[in-house]
């Protein structure tokens, strides 16, 4: 089958109007250190709510039996499963999403293509040309291309016959490989950031990228550590 991407367009069933074939830019900062915008925190977390529904063996074991035993048909299940769940999130959207625009969807094509997914119809689309011609974060098509990635190795390592039959563990599994790159990416980009900027971010700030997943804790400097020791020695 080809693989379910969850972005924040389709979770917002609203957005109808195409991207602007604009070169796509950094949203995350590193020298200005103006905090990243609330976008960029909810393509996170949205990213690892999506995971989660991968990530549920007892759904899988229920759409297994809902498909009569036939793996297959579970893995098809469990697509419509997370598209449903996915925009029922999509409700749930705080922040405006319009500066910046939200990604489009990609896919992995039965040619192991990238295809991105615009409202003006699916284009085959390199990561460069992703890059030039997309409105968006660049992080967050660096990261979707290193999520693609993961479909695109399997793909060439499979016929599309093996593909289009596999079951709901291995299709599962292939998603959370995914998800995890793509957040990879994404926490890469936000921890360059948090190294830069630490001491001139706010509380909030620092409690956004606490929840992102990246450790906001002072490490020790060497003159501290030098401190702990002779106070350890001299008790």
């Amino acid at each position: 089958m080809n693989k379910l991407y969850i972005t924040i367009a389709v979770m917002l069933a609203w957005l109808s109007a195409p991207l602007a074939l604009q070169a796509a830019a950094p949203c995350v900062p590193t020298k200005k250190c103006e905090p990243p915008p609330c976008e960029f925190f909810e393509q996170i977390k949205m990213k690892q709510a999506v995971m989660r529904l991968f990530s549920k063996p007892k759904v899988r074991q229920q759409l297994i039996r809902k498909a009569g035993g036939d793996n297959a048909k579970a893995a098809l299940l469990l697509n419509e499963f997370v598209e449903k769940k996915a925009a029922e999130l999509g409700k749930k959207l705080r922040c405006p999403w319009k500066n910046p625009l939200p990604p489009p969807g990609f896919e992995t094509n039965p040619s192991c293509e990238i295809v991105a997914k615009l409202s003006t119809g699916n284009e085959t689309m390199s990561r460069e040309s992703a890059l030039r011609k997309l409105d968006t974060c660049s992080e967050f098509i660096e990261a979707a291309y290193d999520h693609e990635q993961v479909h695109k190795d399997i793909c060439f390592k499979t016929n599309s016959l093996e593909r289009a039959n596999e079951g709901i563990t291995v299709y599962a599994a292939e998603e959370r490989a995914g998800y995890t790159k793509e957040l990879a990416s994404l926490r890469a980009s936000l921890q360059r950031f948090w190294d830069s900027c630490s001491a001139e971010s706010s509380a909030e700030t620092a409690r956004q990228v606490a929840a992102a997943g990246i450790s906001v804790l002072k490490s020790k400097t060497p003159k501290s550590n030098a401190r702990n020791a002779r106070s350890v020695r001299g008790n």
